[in-house]
């Protein structure tokens, strides 16, 4: 296991026993260059829009400037791949290779939730579905990391090409304000939306718009 792993689990309160084996897998896939923001075993609830199915699966995931990627364990796997050989599940259910990956710049709303006794849990939402996945159950380490999916979903969202920063500062300004973070006033849930637009938060449907900058 890396020593930026390693700092990580402790920086977030996470232990690896009985996930050790699954964090070392899904770190090997953090790309060269890519900034690495919260690694740790999880149970992820995946909520599937199009089909309005909810399951879940445990493994291992991490956090990047760039994506959210998670790996299903090897008895996931197996255990999917059983159901799917009795009729009990969909093939599709899970993707090839028991990964999924989610870039920053698809991810619209991040919500957290605790009770400070057991598990915590952050949640995402893209146009395929929400996905939950749990963390520490400590009030300001589920806070830390609902912020810093915020942080990273609002930089690649907002994020400008260098050359359209070079041929126009008027415009890279306005790109840099295409996109705001809008907190819903009925749940407290962050909703990504764009600037002089109007969005329903994924969590409760409530109308939130993108009014400040």
């Amino acid at each position: 296991m890396r020593a930026e792993t390693k700092q990580l689990l402790k920086k977030y309160k996470l232990s690896s026993f009985g996930a050790k084996k699954d964090i070392v897998r899904v770190e090997q896939l953090v790309l060269p260059g890519e900034e690495l923001l919260y690694i740790g075993g999880t149970v992820i609830t995946i909520s599937n829009v199009r089909a309005e199915e909810k399951y879940e699966v445990s493994g291992a995931m991490f956090i990047s400037d760039r994506r959210i990627l998670f790996h299903a364990s090897n008895s996931a796997i197996a255990n999917h791949a059983a159901r799917v050989k009795r009729g009990r599940s969909k093939s599709d259910e899970m993707p090839r290779g028991g990964v999924w990956e989610f870039g920053m710049a698809d991810i619209h709303s991040i919500g957290g939730e605790g009770n400070g006794l057991s598990a915590g849990s952050v949640s995402f939402s893209t146009l395929e579905g929400r996905f939950d996945f749990t963390v520490s159950y400590h009030a300001l380490v589920i806070e830390q990391v609902r912020t810093l999916i915020v942080d990273a979903a609002i930089n690649a969202q907002g994020r400008i090409p260098k050359e359209v920063a070079e041929d126009d500062n008027e415009q890279s300004t306005n790109q840099k304000r295409a996109v705001t973070v809008v907190t819903c006033s009925s749940c407290a849930a962050s909703n990504i939306v764009r600037v002089g637009e109007v969005s329903v938060c994924e969590y409760c449907r409530s109308y939130v718009g993108g009014t400040t900058i």
